[in-house]
Order: structure tokens, then C-alpha cells, then sequence
């Protein structure tokens, strides 16, 4: 009992007690401010509602961003009949990031591969599904990138 007793307390303090900090616990430090959106209009819809997420507008550091994305729908296998039977759905990212009068370049890209139906409506609304996964993904790296790069300046 007491050994249980124990071990539990060293499991909870351990992390109190090695410097341990959230990644993305500073959210909302910056009042974000999307100047431009170029691309897939679909998934620059999807990146903003994302970014306004992070956003906080009583913050006194602004940062503009303008957003380059562009989008690709491949066929990657085909049957014997030439249908196809996988597609690769391809986002890339291009955030031109000024802040302080410091401007920064991130490009990310995501990826995702998946299997044809024959009810297109579904494949459609599967497809929507697959796009703002990938949309807040790349925000999250994004966020995770100008956190990184706020605590190397710091």
C-alpha cells in the first residue's frame, strides 16, 4: 500500500519537477491578422476559421500573415477498367509571416491517401472532411513553428 502510495506521488511530481511545458499553452499571446489569402479558396476558408482559433484580439503583438495555398487531388492506383481506386490529396502552405518589421517564410505540406466509392455525394463530403483535417494540421504546425521561433528570440 504505502509502495503504491508512493509510486503515485513520484508519477505526479515528476513531470511538476523536470521543467516540463506545454507546447502550445501560449495560444492566444498574438492578435493574428490575415492580410492576403491566395489558392484553393476551400481551404484557405478552413486555415482562417483555424487561425482565428489562436487568435486573441486584446493582444498588443500583431502578427500579418499572407497565405499561399495550393491544392492537388491525384489518382495513385487504378483497376483493370483504368477507374481509379486511391487518390492522394496533397495541401501545400505558404505563410509569409511579418512581425515586428520581421518578415518570415513557413512552408508546410500535408498528405493524405484514400480509397474511391462509388457514391460520388459521400466521396464528395469525405473528400471536405479530409481537406479541413489537413487545413488544421497545418495550423497546428504553424502555431507549434511561431511558438518555437518566439522562445528562440526570447
Amino acid at each position: 500500500m504505502i509502495k503504491k502510495l508512493f509510486l503515485i506521488s513520484v508519477l505526479f511530481l515528476t513531470p511538476l519537477s523536470c521543467g516540463f511545458k506545454p507546447i502550445i499553452v501560449n495560444q492566444s499571446e498574438y492578435l493574428i491578422n490575415i492580410n492576403e489569402s491566395n489558392g484553393d479558396n476551400k481551404l484557405n476558408y478552413f486555415i482562417k476559421n483555424e487561425l482565428n482559433r489562436y487568435s486573441n484580439s486584446e493582444s498588443n503583438e500583431i502578427i500579418d500573415i499572407k497565405i499561399n495555398s495550393l491544392y492537388s487531388k491525384n489518382s495513385i492506383t487504378k483497376d483493370i477498367t483504368g477507374n481509379t481506386t486511391e487518390y492522394q490529396l496533397k495541401v501545400t502552405v505558404k505563410f509569409e509571416i511579418t512581425r515586428n518589421s520581421k518578415t518570415n517564410i513557413i512552408n508546410l505540406n500535408e498528405k493524405i491517401n484514400f480509397k474511391n466509392t462509388s457514391n460520388k455525394f459521400n466521396l464528395q463530403a469525405y473528400e471536405d472532411n479530409l481537406i479541413k483535417n489537413l487545413a488544421s494540421t497545418i495550423v497546428k504546425n504553424f502555431i507549434v513553428n511561431i511558438l518555437e521561433n518566439s522562445d528562440s528570440q526570447t
